[in-house]
């Protein structure tokens, strides 16, 4: 079984290794994981973006994350603040604008 989420391997849909786990955050009623913050780009943890992912937009492996979405979509979903994080994940599927 996996026993945490921070530093596991983050990969897109077609299997290309795209960033790492940072961190799963729960819903304090229910105790679900609400959405897990990944990490993009940078190096070292220089220079990287922080996003969060909805739970139901990952599947979760014992040693690795693998997105369900591609990788516009990631890019889409907007960067997290150092300490900003939200209460809740964004709208999984995104809506589209009428």
């Amino acid at each position: 079984p996996a026993t945490a989420v921070a530093g596991m391997p983050l990969f897109d849909c077609s299997g290309e290794k795209f960033g790492r786990g940072v961190e799963a955050l729960l819903e304090c009623s229910t105790a679900r994981v609400s959405y897990v913050v990944v990490a993009t780009g940078g190096t070292g943890g220089i220079g990287e973006e922080l996003r969060p992912v909805p739970y139901d937009a990952i599947d979760f492996g014992c040693d690795q994350l693998v997105l369900k979405l591609d990788n516009d979509a990631l890019l889409a979903i907007p960067r997290l603040e150092t300490g900003d994080w939200p209460a809740a994940a964004p709208e999984w599927p995104p809506q589209v604008p009428a």
